[in-house]
């Protein structure tokens, strides 16, 4: 199957072969990430202030069973965290949820 990437404001999302891997554009000092799918976990967190956004956190999950993608933080707790430092509007939840579900269907994982 051929790779599958999202470019998501500065950072390029990629998965293939069991591993997905995140990518600062253009490259700088953060720090990348590479995680096999199977232990993938990634939460998008919203809290309020003047305006309603939030954040994405990528990380990795006790068991594969559990979720790969998550919206609310109660139904996935990450072992390990990484935060890009990306702000996420809730229209930005549409293109993540569809985005994050081809991987979990393609790596035999479930979304929430």
């Amino acid at each position: 199957m051929e790779p599958l990437e999202l470019e998501f404001g500065k950072l390029l999302f990629r998965y293939d072969r069991g591993i997905f891997e995140v990518f600062s554009l253009p490259p700088s000092s953060m720090p990348d990430v590479r995680v096999p799918v199977r232990w993938l976990g990634v939460r998008l967190d919203f809290f309020k202030g003047r305006q309603v956004k939030g954040s994405i956190r990528i990380g990795t999950v006790k068991s594969p069973t559990e979720p790969l993608f998550a919206r609310i933080p109660d139904n996935l707790e990450l072992t390990y965290t990484y935060n890009p430092g990306v702000r996420v509007q809730p229209e930005d939840e549409p293109l993540l949820r569809q985005y994050f579900t081809e991987i979990a269907t393609r790596a035999d994982r479930t979304v929430d």
